[in-house]
Formats: structure tokens, C-alpha cells, sequence
């Protein structure tokens, strides 16, 4: 592995290292030494070994993994992810409604801008973003939540 203050070969150009941190090379080019210096892998900077040959780090073809499609939400999991606090099941069951509500609102908008445009399939496109900005934090307890959720169970 190449070493602060060392010479390398990159594409026909020759860069001294003059810094290293952070898994990173700082490399300047000797012909050209101004101007901000080019910013490598350090595992991936070719070096010269001890018999002056030059060293090319074999370059690791990684795929970035595609995210699975989920059609389910695990509200639980959600909120372990999220905060170390307690929920009841009452307060998951209001907040799965909630978010049911809310799907349906904006599946109906969507399916009416896809309609608008003439589309036949509701993708992405078609989906207005939710404004978090102007949410209301209560400072309050809305026990009419609490009576809402206990009229469905048994």
C-alpha cells in the first residue's frame, strides 16, 4: 500500500501522495502542482514495490444491492428503528389507521393526476409529496383518540 510522500502512476500522469486520512489519498500532480489535488481509495492507488515495479490494486467490482420491493410496513419495527420509548398496541392500531387514511387520500390523488395527464398506470410521477413543515404537534392528550380506537376492539 502506497505511503505519504511517495510517487505513483495514474493513466500516464505522475501524482505524489501528500496526505492520507479517512481510507482517502490526497494525490498532486507533479507536472502541474496547482490547484486542488485529485482524491483516491487509498486501497485502490496504484504503488511501486521495492524493485521499482508498479503495483495496480486489484479494483473490487461490488454491485450496489437493489432495494426489495415491501408492499407490507412493519410499524414495529419502525419504531424500535426510530425511538427507545414504548407503544401500546392501541397506539399502533391509531397510528395504522392513520396511515391507511392517509394512503388512500393520496392513491385517489394520484390516480386523479394520472387520469388528468392521460395515463393508464399510476407510478411515482403521479404522487404529491407530503409537507411535514406544517404538521401540528399538540401539546396535548386527545382522549377522543383513545375512545376512537377502544369502540372497534372486543
Amino acid at each position: 500500500m502506497i505511503k505519504e510522500g511517495q510517487f505513483t502512476m495514474i493513466d500516464g500522469k505522475t501524482y505524489q501522495v501528500v496526505k492520507i486520512d479517512d481510507n482517502f489519498a490526497h494525490l498532486h500532480d507533479v507536472k502541474h502542482y496547482k490547484g486542488r489535488p485529485r482524491k483516491m481509495i487509498l486501497s485502490q492507488v496504484p504503488y511501486f514495490d521495492e524493485n521499482g515495479t508498479l503495483i495496480q490494486p486489484v479494483t473490487e467490482t461490488t454491485k450496489v444491492p437493489l432495494r426489495k420491493f415491501q408492499s407490507k410496513i412493519n410499524l414495529r419495527d419502525i419504531i424500535k428503528e426510530t425511538t427507545d420509548g414504548q407503544f401500546s398496541r392501541k397506539g399502533i392500531m391509531f397510528l395504522h389507521e392513520q396511515l391507511a387514511g392517509l394512503a388512500e387520500v393520496m392513491i385517489m390523488n394520484a390516480f386523479e393526476t394520472a387520469e388528468r395527464h392521460g395515463h393508464k398506470r399510476v407510478g411515482a410521477e403521479h404522487f404529491s409529496e407530503i409537507n411535514f413543515s406544517q404538521l401540528h404537534f399538540s401539546e396535548e392528550l386527545r382522549m377522543d383518540h383513545k375512545e376512537y380506537i377502544e369502540d372497534g376492539l372486543e
